[in-house]
């Protein structure tokens, strides 16, 4: 496996090869079934157990999403229909996520994977590269020219909130519900107090 990536853990190679250790052991297992380019790590691990590994997601570029139902035995892919990259993708338990993507592009599953819903924001056309899920209805995503959405019916609607920025926004965190950070180009950092609603720059 070439430039091996770790995550709890686990190893994706930028080859697409993946090694887990499902138990915490030592012990691995290696599937070289898919070699997909360009796998996203950081919160892209959307299904995982407290002890074990037993439903993987991970997501990539060109709507690439592969999923495992055996500890990553094997691998099986899926395409989102997304028209570009998958960009990030959050979890709040083992069955509910969203990924966010190109040209605005959101996708929810409800089933660990299995199934995605996607819906394209009103009027929105910017790339969304970060989204971080607060509850299983609530999620913030953030992404190009100071775009930030939000929705708290499960990613039917989503509401465009101002950032108060036009600096593409890269990632962000929460800490609860309500608490959170976003931050972009040229170290612009915003944070919020309200779950999304507003945002001021820190």
């Amino acid at each position: 496996v070439v430039d091996n990536l770790s995550l709890d853990g686990n190893t994706i190679g930028s080859t697409g090869d993946i090694i887990l250790d499902p138990n915490g052991t030592g012990s691995v297992v290696v599937s070289t079934q898919l070699l997909l380019d360009n796998l996203l790590l950081d919160n892209n691990v959307i299904s995982t157990t407290a002890a074990t590994i037993s439903s993987i997601v991970i997501v990539g570029h060109s709507g690439t999403v592969v999923r495992s139902d055996d500890t990553g035995k094997s691998f099986a892919s899926q395409t989102l229909p997304f028209s570009g990259s998958v960009n990030d993708v959050s979890k709040i338990s083992h069955r509910v996520g969203v990924a966010v993507g190109a040209a605005g592009a959101v996708a929810w599953t409800k089933n660990a994977g299995v199934t995605w819903t996607t819906v394209q924001p009103s009027g929105l056309t910017e790339a969304m590269n970060g989204v971080a899920m607060l509850s299983d209805q609530s999620a913030v995503a953030v992404g190009n020219a100071g775009s930030v959405i939000r929705t708290v019916n499960s990613g039917v609607t989503w509401t465009t909130v101002s950032s108060g920025t036009t600096k593409n926004l890269n990632a962000l965190s929460f800490s609860d519900e309500l608490n959170g950070v976003a931050v972009g180009d040229t170290g612009v950092a915003l944070k919020t107090s309200d779950g999304g609603l507003s945002w001021l720059e820190s």
